[in-house]
């Protein structure tokens, strides 16, 4: 009915019925949000979860998060920092991961009821917006201020899949709760275009937390806004094998769950103008960085770019003209070659006549 009222009275094939996510869903979701190497922050986050319950006397929720939520706003970026660790751990239902997948899962959900109960949400939106409007050029370069966005984020996102379903939840989306009044979506936005000059905020987590927010605010299906970048090997279901089919664009990569579950179509380059403007910014995004060393995320990104361009040349149907412009600019020519090697071996999808 909420989704009606908010068409207009008339229902659209596009929204759907609010539910909460299954625990399958919430460990893939989460494992893609997650970078190579994060969950050492895991091991961090338990050890400070056990410091600060120490200090406080109390490992009971109720007693121990308040204090913590009042400490974010008004300490150093040490003290912050070691807060949201504690709070991560919390979030992670007070495991590094290790535990059987149902165990964890269960006291993850009910761990993020005890985080909703003492509104963490509005404190993280606080705490995003105070990182957003520091001066990047006068941010130190040890870490730190990228260790604060992504504890930010991990707990934001855990709140957003376990909490998605909840209509109140929704709306509180929606309203400002920034330093100034900005709500979340406004602020997620805001460090999209950042990323641009800022190296210091996770691209990958900044998207996939808008893409989140976006799905639970305009209440429509995954598959309207479906942008999956990859993970780093937690239990997803694995991708399917790639086959061609007789089209001009490129043929999906279908990823197979378990037994029953609908197969959904992997975001894809479709057309030759895509493909070769993905080749531009490929090359920008290197010249940019050549010389001075590649940061983590932009390695990753360099990565997912790649895996799309083989997917393309594997797939989509060429036309003989696509392949004389191949040949002719000298940005695609590593590229040419490879679409030779490939058809050599009978591995793409047949040309298109002329």
């Amino acid at each position: 009915r909420s989704a009606v009222r908010r068409s207009g009275g008339r229902p659209t094939a596009a929204m759907t019925e609010r539910r909460p996510l299954t625990n399958a869903e919430v460990a893939c979701a989460f494992d893609e949000f997650l970078y190579h190497g994060e969950i050492r922050d895991f091991w961090e986050a338990q050890h400070s979860f056990e410091r600060i319950s120490a200090s406080l006397g109390t490992e009971d929720f109720e007693t121990l998060i308040p204090p913590c939520l009042e400490v974010v706003e008004f300490s150093s970026q040490f003290i912050r920092i070691d807060t949201w660790l504690c709070l991560l751990h919390i979030s992670l239902g007070r495991s590094v991961g290790d535990v059987p997948a149902p165990r964890l899962l269960t006291a993850m959900r009910q761990n993020a009821a005890a985080l909703a109960r003492h509104d963490v949400v509005p404190m993280l939106v606080r705490s995003l917006d105070f990182l957003l409007g520091q001066d990047a050029d006068t941010q130190a370069e040890d870490g730190k201020v990228e260790r604060e966005f992504r504890l930010i984020f991990n707990c934001l996102y855990l709140q957003l899949l376990f909490r998605g379903h909840d209509e109140d939840f929704v709306r509180s989306l929606e309203l400002g709760q920034g330093r100034l009044g900005a709500p979340l979506v406004a602020l997620l936005f805001e460090a999209a275009k950042a990323c641009a000059d800022n190296e210091r905020i996770p691209i990958k987590k900044v998207v996939l937390l808008l893409q989140r927010v976006l799905l639970s605010v305009l209440n429509v299906s995954d598959e309207i806004l479906d942008i999956s970048l990859g993970t780093v090997g937690l239990g997803c279901p694995s991708e399917g094998e790639k086959q061609c089919q007789p089209s001009g664009e490129a043929a999906p990569t279908r990823a197979r769950g378990q037994k029953g579950a609908v197969e959904k179509e992997r975001p894809r380059v479709r057309e030759f103008q895509a493909f070769t403007a993905l080749h531009l910014h490929e090359r920008s995004v290197r010249q940019k960085y050549n010389g001075f060393g590649q940061p983590a995320a932009i390695s990753e990104g360099l990565e997912i770019l790649k895996g799309h361009k083989e997917d393309f040349l594997r797939s989509y149907r060429f036309h003989p003209a696509e392949i004389s412009f191949m040949q002719a600019n000298l940005f695609l020519h590593d590229t040419h070659a490879r679409y030779e090697e490939l058809a050599s071996q009978g591995l793409v999808a047949p040309q298109r006549k002329a």
